[in-house]
């Protein structure tokens, strides 16, 4: 005895459009990743790319471990001039490799006036000048706390 599964037309259609609303969500999702992964590639080309990169210090902890590096992107008219202090591991560039930790604004050649200080091996203490503006900080990465402090 052989049984038939009969499958209306309309059955068959329902199933078509559902397939198609599927596969027009996944594809309007994989273009929206695609430009925003674009966005993020140009963005940071620009900041990295078209500036001019200053390193002015890179000083290494203790047991040489971790090393904070102090530099600078300048893009002109483009942008503000921002000064960034990154930690990293200390073989590495810091300014290429590292983790943002402190970022200022407008400091120019007071960029020079910045000091590390490793009070121990996971505590760094950022001396920086008066007229500094502080536009990004994070105060614990890596079990090493990041202390600024004006001068």
């Amino acid at each position: 005895m052989e049984e038939r599964v009969i499958i209306s037309e309309k059955t068959t259609r329902n199933r078509g459009k559902a397939f198609g609303y599927a596969r027009n969500i996944l594809a309007g999702i994989g273009v929206l990743s695609v430009v925003a992964l674009l966005l993020i590639v140009g963005l940071s080309w620009i900041q990295k790319g078209l500036g001019v990169k200053t390193v002015f210090k890179a000083v290494a902890n203790g047991d040489g471990s971790a090393k904070a590096t102090i530099y600078q992107i300048d893009l002109g008219a483009m942008a503000a001039t921002r000064t960034y202090v990154a930690l990293s591991n200390a073989k590495v560039d810091g300014s290429e490799h590292g983790d943002d930790v402190l970022t200022f604004l407008h400091l120019g050649e007071d960029a020079r006036d910045i000091s590390l200080d490793w009070k121990t091996n996971r505590l760094l203490v950022i001396t920086y000048p008066p007229g500094a503006e502080i536009e990004f900080a994070v105060s614990k990465t890596r079990g090493i706390v990041i202390q600024p402090a004006p001068k």
